[in-house]
């Protein structure tokens, strides 16, 4: 998947539950705002993503027809640093793809522009 497909799935997903209201960029931000501080709890209780890995919770999920996905992902991977870090990923960038933002030539420019400059 593209970032930009991402950003379409994501924006997707934001419209749906009616994420921007009147006001996309005050909500953005206040999402944002949210987001940050759940990554901040993560690091505070140093949360970090399970330790089995990825393979075996999609292995785990997989064979255990009783468990369905979102529990275990409750389980396992909730409110783990990574997940609050995807969150943030997400909601910025579905703000981009909401904003009518090409989000991801914009990486694309601020990497290069990053390489380039002198600190």
């Amino acid at each position: 998947m593209t970032i930009n497909e991402i950003s379409q799935k994501a924006w997707q997903c934001a419209k749906k539950r009616d994420a921007y209201g009147n006001d996309p960029e005050t909500a953005i931000i206040d999402k944002l705002k949210e987001e940050v501080e759940e990554l901040k709890n993560a690091f505070l209780k140093d949360r970090d993503c399970f330790p089995i890995g990825i393979k075996f919770f999609r292995a785990f999920v997989k064979s255990s027809p009783k468990i369905s996905f979102i529990n275990a992902f409750e389980t396992i991977i909730k409110n783990s640093k990574g997940d609050e870090l995807s969150d943030i990923i997400i909601v910025c960038l579905a703000a981009a793809r909401e904003l009518g933002i090409d989000i991801e030539t914009h990486l694309e420019l601020k990497l290069e522009y990053n390489e380039d400059r002198e600190d």
